[in-house]
């Protein structure tokens, strides 16, 4: 598993830009994740690194991005961010909570245009600090 995350990461770390088909990947790490099938839980650190990717590589498609029946990207991503910071509760982990902030902090260097989502990035940063 840790090998096919680290080859998505490297083939998207390489492109210059995020690819149709390399989008198809972002739906299964999502899908894997949210819908709780415990297949990349163990992994979170890794997942983190390709999805940092899409961000940095083809921040406006991740910013318009809408994906027919699971929603937008952004959408997708503040689930994975309050998913992550479940495992890490249940976990009693404060390293994987960590992955959820690397990804937010990600969101704010990367992608312009969401400052209408601020108020998410902040609820979730206070919530986990209190």
């Amino acid at each position: 598993m840790e090998d096919g995350i680290t080859c998505i990461s490297e083939i998207l770390y390489n492109q210059e830009h995020v690819s149709p088909r390399m989008w198809n990947f972002y739906m299964v790490i999502m899908d894997a994740i949210l819908n709780n099938k415990g297949i990349l839980d163990e992994y979170l650190a890794q997942v983190a690194v390709p999805l940092i990717n899409y961000m940095n590589k083809s921040p406006d498609e991740f910013r318009n991005a809408n994906f027919e029946g699971q929603g937008s990207c952004m959408d997708m991503m503040f689930s994975l961010i309050a998913r992550i910071f479940e495992i890490s509760k249940v976990k009693e982990c404060e390293m994987e909570a960590m992955c959820s902030v690397t990804l937010l902090i990600a969101m704010l260097e990367n992608v312009s245009g969401i400052e209408s989502s601020l108020h998410n990035i902040l609820e979730y940063l206070v919530k986990e600090l209190s």
